[in-house]
């Protein structure tokens, strides 16, 4: 798979996760445990949220505005305040006429590309998305993949997991179906791309180490240090309020808590 950056770049440690600015915990990977907010533009995670509105008030959890009614208006105010959230929200909105907003791809794609210029993950994970699957454009894996790698160096672990992905893919076939795993360059980087996306949160990873790793491809202590990376990222993410709120909801913030795997089989 071609890249724009050198080893070097590609595979140096990415920045750490934010913070929810209300518990000061880590936000979680998935975007089903945390939130963008419009009026105050934080993000903030889905414990805090939960524990305010348990509390019986309505407004923002973290600037008790109160919270437009109108969140496309608002986001558009953002944008043009330059906000790449905002825009990367809107631009997915108008791309596929979602969430009430008349479907408008040109402007999609340029609030995305904008949004992606001002160093948006989510932008650069649409526009990876866009382009590997024909959306409104033609297929254009080279733009695939600059656009995951943007993310990815941003810290993006579900990025990092496709670019392993793509690193696996020999002739149109993945080589994680393949019955024998001969050692090659690009395995070694697919591995070091998962061995990121695991300090991300990334569950889908160790699965695939793991299947390396049965096949003589990934070492015991490259699955070791996946797991302990997992793990870490789930303690650094929990807390209370977002045990209560992950009971409450059934969201999958925590994933699941894989097993060592002590010998091939």
């Amino acid at each position: 798979m071609s890249t724009d950056y050198g080893d070097e770049e590609l595979f140096k440690q990415p920045p750490k996760a934010e913070n929810c600015p209300i518990c000061h915990r880590m936000l979680p990977n998935l975007k089903t445990g945390k939130r963008f907010m419009p009026c105050c533009s934080k993000i903030i995670c889905f414990g805090c949220e939960y524990a305010h509105k348990q509390e019986g008030r309505n407004g923002c959890a973290c600037c008790n505005a109160e919270l437009p009614k109108g969140m496309v208006g608002k986001l558009h105010e953002r944008a043009d305040a330059n906000n790449s959230m905002a825009m990367a929200l809107l631009g997915r909105m108008y791309l596929y006429g979602t969430d009430s907003v008349v479907q408008d791809v040109a402007k999609g794609k340029k609030l995305l590309l904008r949004a992606s210029e001002l160093g948006s993950v989510l932008a650069n994970t649409e526009l990876a998305n866009m382009y590997d699957h024909a959306i409104h454009v033609a297929q254009d894996l080279k733009k695939t993949t600059h656009y995951l790698e943007q993310a990815a160096m941003a810290g993006c672990s579900h990025s990092r997991y496709n670019l392993g992905l793509h690193d696996m893919v020999l002739d149109g076939r993945s080589r994680l179906k393949i019955k024998e795993m001969p050692s090659h360059t690009n395995i070694h980087r697919a591995i070091k791309h998962w061995l990121l996306a695991c300090e991300g949160g990334h569950p889908g990873v160790l699965e695939c180490i793991k299947h390396c790793f049965m096949k003589g491809a990934a070492s015991e202590a490259d699955y070791d240090k996946a797991l302990e990376s997992y793990l870490q990222y789930l303690k650094n993410v929990k807390s209370a309020n977002r045990d209560k709120a992950e009971a409450h909801n059934d969201n999958e913030l925590l994933v699941f808590v894989p097993r060592r795997v002590f010998q091939r089989r």
